[in-house]
C-alpha cells in the first residue's frame, strides 16, 4: 500500500508499523520539490554572501577559515657570530637548527614562515659567490627514527625525512639581513605541519638526545647556492654564541617549544 503527502491510504496498522524503532515498512520518495536553491561554486558567488568575515575565498571556489598567525618560537637576542661556509653547504658534517615541539599547539599547526639572519657576503674583501636569485635554500626535515649508537667516539644515528619541499629565497645585495622563507606564497605541495606525523620510531630514545622529548622534532638546514647550484662560500648564518638554546612556554604550560643548534654528521 502506498502513502501520500496527505496521508491518504495509510491505515492505523500501517502507521504503527512505520513508527516502530525497527520499522518493517519503508516510505519511498516519489517526488522532491525544491522551492529555493542557493548554489555558490565560484569566488565571485561567495563574495555576494551576507558575510565572509573569518573566511578566505580561494580563486578555485574553495572556502576555508582565515589563518591565525602567531610566533611559535623566536630568538630575540642579538647575534654575535656566524656559522660559515662549511656549515651551509649541506655536506656532512654541518651545523643545523632543531626545534623540539613540546608546546600545546594542535597537531595540525602549519609553518607559514621561517625567518633567519643571513649574510650573502660575509667578507667584503672577497667576491660574492651566492646567487642573487634563489641563492638561499631551507630544508625542513622531520626526525623519523632514533637509531642505535655507532662509531668511535660514539654517535647516535638519526634517520630524517623531508617535512615538505625545499624552499628558496633571494640573496640580493651584500649586507646581512633577515631573510624570510615564506611557505604561504612559495609553490609547494602543502605547508609543513611539524607535529602531524607524531613521534619518531623508538621515541623513548629522544629523552637521551634532546631536552623536551619525547616530542616531534624538526631539523632546519640552511644552505647557500651559486648560480650553477653548487655550494657557495663567503656566507654566514647569524646566531648568538652566548645563548645555546631558546624555549617558549606559555603561562600555565608545563611543556615548551625549544630551539637550539646541533652538529650533524660530526
Amino acid at each position: 500500500m502506498r502513502s501520500s503527502a496527505t496521508g491518504q491510504g495509510v491505515s492505523p496498522e500501517l502507521e504503527r508499523l512505520m513508527r516502530r524503532a525497527d520499522p518493517a515498512v519503508k516510505q519511498y520518495l516519489e517526488a522532491l520539490l525544491i522551492a529555493h536553491a542557493d548554489v555558490r561554486q565560484r569566488k565571485s558567488q561567495w563574495a555576494l554572501a551576507d558575510s565572509v568575515v573569518g573566511l578566505t575565498l580561494g580563486n578555485d571556489g574553495s572556502v576555508k577559515p582565515t589563518d591565525t598567525t602567531s610566533i611559535l618560537i623566536q630568538q630575540d637576542t642579538a647575534e654575535t657570530a656566524f656559522f660559515q661556509d662549511s656549515e651551509l653547504d649541506r655536506i656532512l658534517p654541518f651545523t643545523c637548527a632543531i626545534v623540539e615541539w613540546g608546546g600545546t599547539e594542535p597537531a595540525e599547526v602549519e609553518i607559514k614562515q621561517v625567518i633567519a639572519k643571513l649574510h650573502p657576503r660575509r667578507d667584503p674583501a672577497q667576491p660574492k659567490q651566492i646567487a642573487e636569485i634563489k641563492g638561499w635554500r631551507l630544508d625542513l626535515m622531520r626526525l623519523e627514527r632514533a637509531g642505535g649508537i655507532l662509531g668511535n667516539p660514539p654517535r647516535r644515528q638519526l634517520t630524517l625525512a623531508p617535512l615538505c619541499d625545499p624552499i628558496y629565497a633571494d640573496a640580493k645585495g651584500d649586507a646581512e639581513g633577515y631573510v624570510t622563507f615564506d611557505y604561504s606564497v612559495e609553490p609547494i605541495a602543502a605547508r609543513p605541519k611539524p607535529k602531524s606525523r607524531g613521534l619518531a620510531v623508538l621515541a623513548q630514545r629522544l629523552g637521551i638526545l634532546f631536552q623536551v622529548g619525547p616530542t616531534p622534532v624538526t631539523f632546519l638546514i640552511f644552505s647557500a647556492l651559486k648560480a650553477n647550484g653548487q655550494p657557495a662560500g663567503n656566507v654566514g648564518l647569524a646566531y648568538d654564541a652566548a645563548q645555546p638554546f631558546v624555549t617558549i612556554r606559555l603561562p600555565g604550560e608545563r611543556t615548551a617549544n625549544r630551539l637550539q643548534g646541533t652538529r650533524a654528521g660530526g
